[in-house]
């Protein structure tokens, strides 16, 4: 359109309606085109729909059902005096007929099961952990020591209800949040609510604001900063669990403490902001810790405080630090006649024996003693059981050595190890070795040999188990395998072993499957009848007169009304539709027809589905078919099962009549998605013409909208010239002492 527009000020006219009134004819037209726009678009996306179940129909059960090898199921059953020994499977080149079979082992992992080594007691000092008492420790008595918490925590705002409370901000800039009665109307206004509140609040604005963007608005937690100031005494069984106990149960809800490595840490856990250049705006919670337990704990200072800090690196990035540590010698305590425990080194509960004869690593200075791994037939592994090692680490370091193949682990409740493959067969078998006295000693005392109890206390010896191959005798012959899975590919047959019993005769018998052809028959008549009831109800829907709305009448109505109206529209999308019609028609008249079949003898005869007991129900059903004897389909449950006998007497006849049958109906769908002028491939409606429709829709809506543009502008310009004349005209009529001809007259 053309420049500002400054209408009716001389005349007193309302030339924006009157513009309208004179050029409402092409808006007229402008929206009969968007509206035949959007019928075509939301035809498209509904094709998209139908597209994809018929394409998943001609790929899935369809596809199934054309294929000659899927009617070769056989099934293979197991008898005997204990068929629980194993299960048979027959694949569809199995050969019908009687095996005799016995199973003489299981496939099994190899394994260590140690020895109970938890009456095995030892003295040591450790690191002190969260759960040791301070009374313990080896450090200067705290009893009646204090440690004061003093800071402050922002904290969520809560109302009297306990609800927390939010701010609202609209692009930036803070918002009254309105609070409503039942009618309606304004209760007050607050700049703190709750989440209820405020939503409530949006809703309305949404309902009564055609410009509401839910995207300009931000609703953010109200804080307000608290202070903290607490003293905690120290008594005989105080622990730093106990410690944590108190600053939780007295609102200190960003403080705590935990031993590392025997070192007492202080740590802020409140979140932070940081400023642009990565120093620290502002953290949630800031602490100050004062008290004679301090320098006890290890703390050179009897204050300290725990906040937020920034180290710049020479990266010029920084890193943030929220903990204060000791700077001391870690706390420890000692033990006496203790069990070993996951967490507890190795050298200590092997002993000075051990240790004294440990060998010295060069460059560390590490002691450690040696034992080798072998697995199946890899190169035997070396394994450093190190000074600082616990039980855990040395569990782990197997595992490792072994690239996975073996799982260890420490039990601690049982006192045992437990190292086992990670798969059957003799070819996984592994063995845990040692040379020399102290390397064997330590492995018996470890539990870790064939019925160890040197060191032992507990009648819970160590076991060790090599791994061993599934073995079967079939028809005589012996067939092994690494796993409890025996695949016997000449014969068509799995067997899944389940026990061993060598002097167990079983029974094999292979035979047709006739349940698998069935369910596969039903499953096809299953997918093929939902989709020709979708596409008949589509097609038989009741027909109406509503059209797509335009942006303008969208405007006009609330969202219920315009879903409403919307479901009108796309329920009638397909009344009577040509090329669906077409589709129905092609697949009905594709399944009903006869197809030739070949027999024994050479000779051919003409079946159809009828002919399997497989017919149509009553015309209002729009062709769905129905399996005569499919005790699952109402009325027809009781009829002669004719599909089951023909299967079991004659299966090659059956496989003739439905994969000739389904081969038409594949190539018919097939010719109807081929790519053309007008359909992409593998698309059964006319995509490419309907997306050119849209095209040329949108080039005419362009082309009336410049024509309106420039009949309003052509108006416009018209009054503006008469509005121009007129203030002309009053301006001499003032001059010369007359009415203006907008003014009243007397």
């Amino acid at each position: 359109m053309g420049g500002i527009r400054l209408t009716g000020m001389a005349s007193g006219l309302d030339t924006d309606s009157i513009v309208q009134g004179l050029t409402s004819a092409y808006q007229v037209k402008i929206d009969k085109v968007t509206k035949r726009k959007k019928k075509v678009e939301l035809q498209k996306d509904a094709w998209a729909t139908i597209n994809s179940s018929i394409l998943s129909f001609y790929k899935g059960s369809l596809s199934k059902i054309k294929t000659r090898g899927n009617y070769s199921a056989k099934k293979a059953s197991v008898s005997g005096s204990n068929s629980n020994l194993a299960t048979v499977k027959a694949s569809s080149t199995a050969a019908n007929g009687t095996y005799k079979m016995k199973v003489k082992s299981v496939a099994s992992s190899a394994f260590i099961s140690g020895a109970n080594v938890k009456g095995s007691t030892f003295n040591a000092t450790y690191n002190a952990t969260n759960t040791t008492k301070f009374e313990d420790m080896n450090i200067d008595s705290l009893t009646g020591k204090t440690l004061t918490f003093t800071g402050t925590e922002s904290v969520v705002k809560k109302d009297e209800s306990g609800n927390k409370l939010f701010t609202l901000s609209k692009n930036g800039e803070a918002q009254g949040i309105d609070i409503y009665n039942e009618d309606g109307t304004v209760k007050e206004t607050k700049t703190e609510a709750t989440k209820a509140e405020i939503d409530a609040y949006l809703a309305k604005l949404k309902q009564d604001d055609p410009s509401y963007n839910a995207a300009d608005y931000k609703r953010e937690e109200a804080r307000e900063d608290v202070s903290k100031d607490y003293t905690y005494t120290f008594d005989a069984s105080s622990s730093v669990s106990d410690l944590n106990n108190y600053l939780k149960n007295n609102g200190i809800n960003n403080l705590t403490a935990s031993m590392k490595d025997g070192a007492l840490t202080f740590k802020n856990t409140a979140d932070y902001t940081k400023n642009e250049d990565g120093t620290i705006k502002k953290a949630n919670a800031s602490y100050n810790i004062t008290g004679d337990a301090l320098t006890t704990l290890g703390f050179e200072s009897a204050s300290i405080d725990v906040d937020v800090t920034a180290t710049q690196g020479e990266d010029g990035n920084y890193t943030y630090n929220t903990s204060v540590s000791t700077t001391g010698s870690p706390l420890t305590y000692s033990v006496e006649d203790s069990s070993l425990k996951g967490k507890d080194k190795l050298f200590q509960f092997l002993g000075d024996s051990i240790t004294g004869t440990a060998q010295t690593e060069e460059g560390t200075g590490k002691k450690y003693i040696e034992f080798q791994l072998a697995v199946g037939d890899e190169d035997i592994q070396t394994i450093k059981l190190y000074d600082d090692m616990t039980a855990n680490d040395f569990a782990d370091a197997v595992s490792e050595a072994s690239e996975g193949k073996i799982t260890g682990k420490y039990d601690q409740e049982n006192g045992r190890f437990f190292f086992n493959s990670s798969e059957t067969g003799s070819e996984n078998n592994f063995t845990l070795t040692a040379e020399g006295d102290a390397a064997n000693q330590a492995l018996d005392k470890l539990g870790l040999v064939e019925d160890s109890a040197i060191y032992t206390t507990s009648s819970v010896k160590g076991k060790v188990q090599s791994a061993t191959d599934a073995v079967i005798e079939l028809n005589g012959a012996e067939i092994s395998s690494s796993t409890n899975t025996v695949n016997v590919s000449g014969l068509g047959l799995t067997v899944t072993v389940e026990n061993a019993d060598p002097d167990t005769e079983l029974t094999v018998n292979v035979s047709n499957d006739t349940s698998e052809v069935y369910n596969m028959v039903k499953d096809f008549l299953k997918e093929y009848n939902n989709l020709i009831a979708d596409l008949a109800g589509k097609y038989y829907a009741e027909g109406n007169k509503y059209e797509p709305l335009t942006d303008e009448e969208e405007d006009a109505m609330t969202e219920t009304q315009i879903n409403k109206w919307n479901e009108k529209v796309t329920s009638a999308l397909f009344r009577r539709d040509d090329r669906l019609n077409s589709i129905m028609n092609n697949m009905r008249t594709t399944l009903a027809q006869s197809v030739s079949v070949k027999g024994a003898d050479g000779s051919t005869s003409k079946f159809s589905l009828a002919s399997l007991g497989i017919t149509t129900g009553a015309w209002t059903e729009y062709g769905v078919l129905h399996l005569q004897g499919d005790k699952d389909d109402g009325e027809y449950a009781s009829k002669e099962d004719k599909l089951t006998k023909m299967i079991e007497e004659d299966p090659d006849k059956v496989m003739q009549i439905l994969s000739n049958v389904g081969q038409n109906l594949y190539d018919k769908v097939g010719k109807m998605m081929r790519s053309s002028s007008l359909n992409s491939s593998q698309t059964i409606y006319y995509d490419k013409q309907m997306k050119s429709q849209i095209d040329d829709y949108d080039d005419d809506v362009k082309k009336l909208q410049d024509k309106l543009t420039a009949m309003q502008d052509k108006y416009y310009d018209q009054f503006s010239k008469m509005e121009v004349a007129m203030s002309k005209i009053n301006a001499t009529a003032s001059q010369l002492g007359f009415q203006s001809t907008t003014g009243s007259q007397y």
